[in-house]
């Protein structure tokens, strides 16, 4: 079976930001975790996407992870293995913004020659609804069964297929954006949520997650415009790299294999923040706000 081709290609996403843009707002001086590296951010806090300031995946991490993409199979609606008309079916979930960036990754991808002809992308993004909606479960459960699944549902796929998810999400409950308080909360919230997902998702394999693109261009008269403009999307990624961290270095509450196995393997997905107009040296990705946003909404 050919293997799941697993890509993004940012050119061509355009994200959306609420009202008008402002535009002159085009660097901060925050310098890219891929960039950063093995060099530190205020008190002591190493760049790099993992460990020691590498932005390459720890060799055991990515072996684990290989081992646990062989066991990802085309199922049936009910979890059966059927290799002739099964799904694997990769899920994207966040807010809108995210899934404006699902559907242009769909569009991209979608005639890529040798991509694995069982694979089905299927959009699950919520508009308005973050971390702190996800993992509420209790009071919160219409946002699985009612939003979620039934999305899914519309798109041909049930949850029992869903073997590998991309997501990218914040929380409106972390408010106070500090540094290391607010990237701390998410990243507390993010592993709460990691096994949440297994339960909803019981065929989940790999959880890939991204932190938040350039949010200086945000509209500074909208609600929650601290969580989504700088440097709370700079923390975000630090969120990221904190949690995929936690499952490197052996947290109890994230073991993906063997008995005790309480959430998926997780990796980074596609790093997509860079300062404004100023290019990463590493990939020299930027952001330009007259070409690369449109004030449409997006939450």
């Amino acid at each position: 079976m050919k293997h799941i081709l697993i890509i993004f290609i940012l050119s061509g996403i355009a994200a959306s930001v609420d009202g008008q843009l402002p535009c002159d707002n085009d660097t901060t001086g925050y310098v890219a975790l891929v960039d950063l590296k093995s060099d530190y951010f205020m008190d002591g806090y190493q760049g790099g996407l993992y460990p020691g300031g590498e932005n390459e995946m720890p060799a055991t991490h990515r072996l684990a992870g290989s081992k646990v993409v062989k066991n990802i199979k085309p199922l049936d609606t009910l979890g059966n293995v059927d290799l002739i008309n099964g799904k694997i079916v990769f899920l994207g979930l966040g807010a809108s913004t995210a899934g404006n960036t699902w559907n242009n990754f769909n569009d991209l991808v979608e005639d890529e020659p040798g991509l694995n002809p069982c694979l089905q992308l299927v959009n699950g993004s919520q508009g308005a609804k973050g971390l702190d909606v996800m993992i509420d479960t209790l009071n919160y459960p219409w946002y699985w069964t009612d939003m979620v699944f039934t999305k899914m549902s519309a798109q041909g796929a049930t949850p029992i297929q869903v073997q590998a998810i991309w997501l990218r999400t914040a929380s409106k409950t972390d408010t106070i954006v500090e540094f290391p308080l607010f990237p701390n909360g998410i990243a507390d919230k993010l592993e709460i949520l990691l096994p949440i997902l297994l339960d909803k998702f019981p065929n989940l394999k790999q959880v890939y997650i991204s932190g938040f693109f350039y949010g200086g261009y945000a509209d500074s008269s909208k609600a929650f415009y601290d969580i989504v403009a700088e440097p709370g999307s700079y923390y975000t990624n630090y969120a990221v790299k904190w949690v995929v961290e936690r499952q490197i270095n052996g947290d109890p509450d994230l073991v993906y294999a063997g008995p005790g196995k309480k959430a998926p393997w997780v990796a980074w997905g596609p790093h997509t923040w860079a300062d404004g107009m100023r290019p990463n040296e590493h990939d020299g990705l930027y952001w330009d706000c007259e070409v690369d946003f449109q004030a449409d909404g997006g939450g």
